[in-house]
């Protein structure tokens, strides 16, 4: 399984950022490091929906297949297009030999044939669209479509979260003073009452003048089992390290 990492929300108003006797607390959240909502890049009815919420997804697999088959007749037709116009150029070429054609007629059967190879790269192009495939590893946190729809362009299809889980530390700018990659913490997840190790993996590049909080990132020991992005937890970090 991959390295996983957390997103740690330490925020100064909170009661959760006050130091106890042997520890610093801060609230964490569980997020995807990958996450992407997936559109139609076509106008056209859906053949298949191929996956469902919380279906885990590989890269590459297809989670939809739409109905191409006026693509697909546009392609053969454009085909039949080019053939005539290949034809056509290769007669006038021998006609311009035989001086009983222009160059000018020449270059017209040329410029013809340049515009259907085009139309035919726009076809392939949108045919390419026709599965919908997985961008990365992970799983479906969402479906807004099913078979038989007729979809019009952009519309949302999926949301796919990946496997891989991080952590964005909003803390403190004090913590600064103590915190430097590597600095160890555990993360306590009340959904299944788990404890996990981790460790701050990068701190932010600037600090928000206005709140005085700045960024950080973390990673676990070891790959979580049972974690899902939005989950959240109590994270403490041992108090010898703010001294």
């Amino acid at each position: 399984m991959k390295t996983a990492t957390i997103t740690l929300l330490a925020l100064l108003s909170l009661p959760s950022l006050a130091l106890a006797q042997d520890t610093m607390v801060a609230r964490g959240l569980v997020v995807a490091k990958e996450r992407a909502t997936l559109s139609s890049n076509l106008a056209a009815p859906v053949a298949a929906v191929h996956a469902d919420l919380g279906d885990p997804v590989a890269k590459g697999t297809v989670l939809l297949t739409f109905d191409c088959s006026i693509l697909e007749a546009s392609q053969a037709q454009v085909e039949a297009q080019i053939s005539g116009a290949e034809a056509n150029l290769r007669a006038k070429e021998r006609l311009l030999k035989l001086r009983s054609s222009s160059q000018l007629e020449v270059d017209l059967a040329k410029a013809e044939l340049d515009a259907l190879g085009a139309e035919m790269k726009s076809v392939l192009a949108k045919l390419r669209y026709c599965a919908v495939r997985a961008p990365f590893d992970g799983r479906i946190a969402r479906r807004y479509v099913d078979p038989f729809e007729t979809l019009s362009q952009d519309k949302p299809l999926f949301d796919i979260v990946g496997d891989s889980l991080r952590v964005h530390v909003i803390a403190p700018s004090t913590w600064m003073r103590w915190i430097v990659p590597g600095e160890p913490f555990e993360v306590e997840i009340e959904e299944i009452g788990k404890r996990f190790s981790a460790s701050v993996a990068v701190i932010g590049a600037r600090v928000d003048h206005a709140s005085q909080l700045v960024e950080l990132y973390g990673e676990f020991a070891s790959p979580p089992e049972g974690l899902l992005p939005g989950m959240s937890g109590r994270v403490s970090f041992p108090r010898q390290a703010g001294q």
